[in-house]
């Protein structure tokens, strides 16, 4: 299969995963199993395929999108772009910013703060 296929078959795959998103929390075991087989078959079978975070989330926000309908919405338009990438045959970009860190710089960070805020209390 070439990488192009692969890629049209993760959309299949995840469209029919968006088709079927539960509306009631009734449906969401069935739901969260059939999104659990998708990462395995996906970690499996294509390895080498990386799909945006944005993608896991999706799979793991079936409860919130069945309470908030924004939120849906939200995902839904998020996840319709990630499919068209690719059906297209292009490998996705992130649709979203993040911050990334060494944990270390958080401590460095939060001592920073720490003596500004004592350096404007006491003195």
């Amino acid at each position: 299969m070439t990488h192009i296929q692969q890629l049209r078959q993760i959309a299949s795959q995840l469209r029919e995963l968006q088709r079927t998103s539960p509306t009631s929390m009734t449906d969401l075991v069935a739901w969260d199993a059939s999104a659990r087989k998708f990462t395995q078959m996906l970690h499996s079978q294509h390895p080498e395929v990386r799909l945006p975070a944005q993608v896991m989330h999706y799979l793991h926000d079936a409860d919130i999108r069945v309470k908030d309908p924004e939120r849906r919405l939200a995902q839904d338009e998020m996840l319709n772009g990630i499919i068209a990438d690719l059906e297209q045959g292009n490998a996705p970009l992130s649709a979203g910013t993040t911050l990334s860190f060494h944990p270390r710089w958080l401590g460095a960070a939060a001592l920073v703060v720490l003596v500004l805020l004592y350096w404007v209390v006491v003195l």
